[in-house]
Order: C-alpha cells, then structure tokens, then sequence
C-alpha cells in the first residue's frame, strides 16, 4: 500500500471511513495497472478486503448492525472466490518453514514428496483460475462497497462510537478464545484467527490514539 493506515485527526469514525476508501481506490489502481504478478495482486486484494471487514466492524455503531452484517458477508464471499489460492500457498509456505528445521533424512524426503505434491495441484489450480475474470470480479464489488459506504452517515466523531465496534471485536475475540481452548476443532480455530486479524487491523489503524499502548498491542 502506497500510505500508512493510521488515522490522522480526532475525527475518529470519519477518519476510519475514510480509510475504507482509501483501500478500495488503492486495491482497485493495483488491479488495473497490474505493475506486479498476479499472485501478490491477488495477496495485497485478500489482506485488503480483511482490513475493510475490520473498518466495518469498527463503525457498526453508526452504520447498524443490519448494513454490518450484509456487507461483512458480501466481503467475506468475496475473499472466498480466492481460498484454494490462499490454502496451497500457504501449505507450500509451511514446507518452506518445515525444511528449514533441522530433520532427519527420512522426514526430509517424504517432506519434498509432499512439498511436490502440493507444487503439483497449486500449478493445476493456477492453471484453471481464470485472473483476468477473478479481479474484475473483485472490481466490481468493491465498487458497490464503496458506493454503499458513500450513503451511509457517520453520526458522531466521539471515539465512544468506534469504541462500542472495538468493544464487540475484543468480546468476540475473547469468545473464540476460550471456545479454541475447550473445543480445539478446525472451525473454532478458524473462527479464533479472523477475530484476532480483526482485532489487529483495528489496534493497528488507531495507535496513534495511544501509541505507547496500543502498538504492544
């Protein structure tokens, strides 16, 4: 991204709004220029949709739980066109991980078995995926984000109205948490993770706040 994602006055909400924008004009220029391989688009586009779900959870005070809800959904299907992506890259990146540490012979070689393996059917997926189709689909609802965003008011630049979406991301975090530890199932974990993503976008945009605590945050 080309700026910080810091909020940069006391108009907290109004900033934060702002920022939405930001991201979606700075993800759709990456699109249409295509200065870098597709792969890192399509990264950069996965990470941004995450931060705009976290803004939204942020501002679910002045935008109501009903818009939160149906656009939070509408990102996260979004981001879901791209999974299969994400997974083998990621599995392929823990091989890497994996082979870095120091590990007996027959380990190491069924590693690189698994590791081609995994090579094999992420190159059959890429082959398949259609990017050109992939990113104007990204496009466009992006699009329609920003334009929902556009007619929606913030009503209040008190930080208690950015305060209460905080609120609910620390409880929903804090949830997760506790059902990860009693009921450690793939789901759960899941569940576990984006509400700590969440929560670190958020953290992340309004240290400036109070940096002193909430960067070690």
């Amino acid at each position: 991204m080309t700026k910080k994602l810091f909020i940069t006055s006391p108009a907290v909400a109004k900033e934060i709004l702002n920022l939405s924008y930001f991201i979606i004009e700075d993800s759709i220029s990456e699109i249409n220029e295509r200065r870098i391989d597709t792969d890192a688009i399509l990264f950069n586009l996965r990470k941004r949709v995450k931060n705009l779900r976290a803004f939204l959870k942020l501002l679910r005070k002045d935008f109501g739980e009903e818009f939160v809800k149906k656009n939070n959904f509408t990102l996260r299907d979004l981001n879901r066109r791209s999974t299969a992506i994400r997974n083998y890259s990621a599995l392929l990146k823990s091989c890497e991980l994996l082979k870095s540490e120091h590990i007996n012979p027959e380990c190491s070689e069924a590693l690189e078995l698994l590791q081609n393996r995994i090579q094999l059917d992420f190159d059959a997926i890429k082959n398949k995926t259609d990017y050109n189709a992939l990113f104007n689909f990204y496009q466009s609802q992006l699009d329609k984000y920003k334009d929902r965003l556009s007619h929606t008011e913030i009503k209040s630049n008190r930080f208690s109205s950015v305060k209460y979406g905080l609120n609910k991301i620390y409880t929903e975090g804090r949830k997760n948490l506790s059902l990860s530890i009693d009921y450690p199932d793939t789901e759960i974990l899941h569940d576990f993770r984006k509400s700590t993503k969440d929560l670190f976008y958020a953290l992340r945009t309004l240290t400036p706040l109070w940096e002193p605590v909430l960067s070690g945050y």
